[in-house]
């Protein structure tokens, strides 16, 4: 309740304005996913922010690449058909900053870009 206090209101009513869901090119950024075999534009809030092993556990290739987080990695992967980003730093863990460049991926370290490679 404290953290929520903090937050200006101007700042929770610029959040709250954002869309779900965000789609450049190839790629469809999301928090925690997607409904496999559900059609992009039918996908419902509740999956967009909360699904996990119906989507994480689905090897398909889906319309487009999809990149997320919602479910912690040790380090950002890259599994084919989507992109995990999540390296827990809601949990202390290091923040992962990635680069696209049409479908590729590269997360920025201390030594410079590094490719995820399917």
């Amino acid at each position: 309740m404290q953290a929520l206090a903090a937050v200006p209101p101007e700042h929770i009513e610029f959040l709250d304005s954002l869309p779900l869901s965000h789609q450049e090119g190839g790629l469809f950024f999301v928090h925690a996913g997607i409904r496999p075999g559900v059609p992009l534009e039918h996908q419902e809030e509740v999956d967009l922010l909360w699904i996990r092993y119906e989507f994480l556990d689905d090897k398909r290739e889906h319309p487009l690449l999809v990149v997320h987080g919602h479910t912690p990695v040790e380090k950002a992967t890259h599994y084919g058909n989507r992109i995990n980003l999540d390296t827990g730093s809601g949990y202390g863990r290091q923040l992962t900053a990635a680069v696209f460049e049409g479908l590729e991926c590269s997360v920025l370290t201390s030594e410079g870009r590094v490719r995820l490679k399917p």
